[in-house]
């Protein structure tokens, strides 16, 4: 997706702001609303929110999209304005 070798997804608000967000210009869009954002091996639930998440991946309704200059902003100033939650 970023054409960076190396790149990884972050899973705690503050690190995907900064690392995600404003180092490599992207951000999820369409996180499931009853899916809390941390770490997947920290999930509730069992099976069920990764299942929600990898059947909204498939949808392409869970997305990355370009983020906006106002996105990259946010991200740095707010971190939880930009977590995908």
């Amino acid at each position: 997706l970023t054409g960076i070798p190396g790149a990884r997804m972050s899973w705690t608000t503050d690190r995907y702001a900064k690392l995600v967000v404003v180092r490599y210009g992207y951000k999820l869009v369409g996180w499931p609303a009853d899916v809390p954002f941390r770490n997947l091996s920290e999930l509730p639930g069992g099976a069920r929110p990764l299942l929600a998440l990898r059947a909204a991946w498939n949808a392409r309704t869970l997305r990355f999209e370009a983020a906006s200059r106002v996105d990259l902003v946010n991200a740095a100033r707010d971190p939880g304005s930009v977590s995908p939650d």
